[in-house]
């Protein structure tokens, strides 16, 4: 039960970060596979533009453009350091992700 609970919190850190800083995006898909796994998943989606940020043993945000599929860290590499899944690392990430979709829309 407990870490249905911790998923919970991430997952409304991100839904919360993209209220604020990115509105635009409107998620499509919300997935918190507890008590069967640590596993969470959620998309949003602009346009031609998806981002998927799932976590389980770390933290992973895709960015779909035009169906084509790019890693956050290949944007910007320094993402790898912060992996973890911890509220801080989210949210590092998710600036980053920000200022990504920024320079792009």
């Amino acid at each position: 039960m407990e870490s249905c609970m911790v998923n919970q919190e991430y997952i409304k850190i991100i839904s919360d970060f993209f209220s604020k800083n990115l509105p635009q995006f409107v998620q499509v898909y919300s997935k918190n596979t507890i008590p069967y796994g640590p596993f969470f998943c959620i998309v949003y989606n602009y346009g031609v533009i998806s981002v998927e940020i799932c976590g389980e043993c770390g933290l992973y945000i895709d960015i779909l453009i035009d169906n084509t599929k790019y890693g956050l860290w290949q944007y910007d590499k320094s993402v790898n350091k912060y992996a973890s899944i911890t509220k801080s690392n989210i949210e590092l990430q998710l600036g980053i992700l920000k200022k990504f979709l920024e320079d792009l829309v």
